[in-house]
């Protein structure tokens, strides 16, 4: 039997967090191929590509069921920072790149030494520090988290369940009771709790991918996973 192939996928730190205490089971990525405003959904092909009523094709993006999906995240690194050589910016300044010291990986700041940098040091880059380092900077071997593929579909984003909804990990706040009227949702853009979990996720889907984005309501790979 073939192996699995991995696809590296990123999540943010309260999402990751969902997922190590057993409560995110889904996840939606947006198609990189929008079909019509007028299409709809027809059927999945034989190697399961999304296929529409306007001809449009979308593989999807991780593979297959069982393919393993391994977690970017926010993280920490002890390294310092090192000018490339004859490479410039955009903006014609030196390029510089950050150079791990060691291989240790964390993901809390517990016991660690101050000061904590988030960019490069302008008055001594080439003194190691510990940085928080962007997920879109982990590599794979630093990977702690490991998903399997256990099913895909695509949908509508607005068309999301309240059980989905739960699944893709939001956090309840409130379980109702001591006088409070029912369950409250944590809202990801504000202080004020929500009454849905449908609610919760599309603060937390705009949160990440802004204002306009779940009022776009664009097609989305529904993604379910395990351990």
């Amino acid at each position: 039997m073939q192996a699995p192939k991995h696809y590296a996928i990123a999540f943010i730190v309260e999402l990751v967090k969902a997922i190590l205490a057993g409560l995110k089971t889904q996840t939606r990525r947006v198609l990189l191929k929008q079909p019509s405003s007028t299409a709809t959904f027809v059927r999945y092909d034989t190697i399961g590509q999304a296929l529409f009523s306007d001809g449009t094709v979308v593989p999807f993006p991780f593979g297959r069921i069982g393919s393993v999906l391994w977690v970017r995240e926010e993280h920490f690194r002890y390294g310092h920072w090192e000018p490339v050589k004859d490479v410039l910016t955009n903006t014609g300044k030196q390029k510089w790149e950050f150079v791990g010291d060691t291989e240790e990986v964390r993901f809390d700041t517990a016991g660690m030494a101050f000061p904590i940098f988030t960019a490069r040091s302008k008055s001594n880059p080439t003194k190691p520090y510990w940085h928080k380092r962007l997920a879109r900077f982990m590599f794979r071997k630093h990977a702690r988290v490991f998903l399997r593929v256990t099913g895909y579909s695509v949908e509508r984003l607005q068309d999301i369940s309240e059980a989905d909804a739960k699944a893709e990990g939001v956090l309840r706040i409130s379980a109702g009771g001591f006088g409070r009227s029912g369950e409250e949702w944590k809202n990801y853009r504000n202080i004020m709790p929500l009454r849905t979990a449908k609610q919760s996720f599309q603060s937390l889907w705009e949160s990440i991918n802004g204002v306009d984005s779940w009022a776009a309501n664009p097609w989305v790979w529904v993604i379910e996973f395990d351990r």
